[in-house]
């Protein structure tokens, strides 16, 4: 399958990958649009080339080299997790301008931004997520 198919699969045309005004990734992804952003970063659609995979991007924007150790910390953390229920964690890399940046599994969805749960439906999240 070639990357343009996979574009398409996503339901992006395959030109749109090229317009986007985007950080300078390495050559391994390409960006496709920015989903989000809060105080220390961003977040971006990306393709992993090689294998044409859908990923998303978090990126640390802040220069604070604090911050940039627990964002690595994070990363590590993320890494090394493994339940059905988790996103994958994959690269540690960083922009052409040593922005850092990790790579995860692109999940499609609903942001979850505002979203209220009842006690009861937070306890049952809390016990999927230890019930490993």
């Amino acid at each position: 399958m070639t990357l343009d198919t996979h574009v398409r699969a996503a339901g992006l045309p395959a030109g749109e990958v090229q317009k986007v005004d985007a950080p300078g990734f390495p050559e391994l992804y390409r960006p496709v649009r920015r989903v989000g952003s809060g105080s220390f970063g961003e977040v971006w659609q990306v393709i992993h080339t090689p294998t044409g995979e859908m990923r998303a991007a978090k990126l640390l924007l802040s220069p604070d080299v604090s911050l940039r150790q627990s964002f690595f910390h994070e990363y590590s953390l993320l890494f090394r997790l493994r339940h059905p229920g988790l996103v994958r964690t994959f690269d540690w890399s960083e922009l052409k301008d040593g922005t850092p940046f990790f790579t995860m599994s692109w999940v499609e969805g609903s942001v979850l931004e505002g979203v209220e749960l009842t006690l009861p439906q937070r306890l049952r999240v809390i016990w999927e997520l230890v019930d490993t």
